[in-house]
């Protein structure tokens, strides 16, 4: 039984895979909302309603990936898990989950965000 030769471009995306970031493997989101509101505005409500509940702000990555699309992320500074992420894109607002389903108090929030 012979294999057959790995092609360099294969071996390049592989590479690239495997050094990507954990969260940066997006997969298909649990949650998907049409939206009226900016990406920014969405990612304020869900910043300013995540601190009302008095999470350490090191748990929370919130990043500005382009000039109108936004992401928040709940992450665990000890191990850089990700737990889930919140994508904000003009009309859309997409929730992917990597752990533990969220509880409807976070589903609310989102949901809230994106309707304002």
């Amino acid at each position: 039984m012979s294999r057959l030769p790995c092609p360099p471009s294969l071996m390049l995306a592989a590479a690239l895979l495997w050094a990507a970031p954990a969260w940066a493997a997006r997969s298909t989101p649990s949650l998907e909302l049409l939206t009226l509101s900016a990406p920014f505005k969405v990612a304020q409500c869900l910043e300013s309603g995540i601190k009302g509940w008095k999470i350490p702000l090191d748990y929370i990555d919130s990043t500005q990936e382009t000039a109108e699309r936004y992401s928040l992320r709940l992450t665990n500074p000890a191990t850089g898990r990700s737990g889930f992420e919140v994508v904000m894109e003009p009309g859309l607002v997409r929730l992917f989950e990597r752990g533990p389903k969220l509880s409807r108090q976070w589903i609310r929030l989102i949901r809230r965000c994106a309707a304002n």
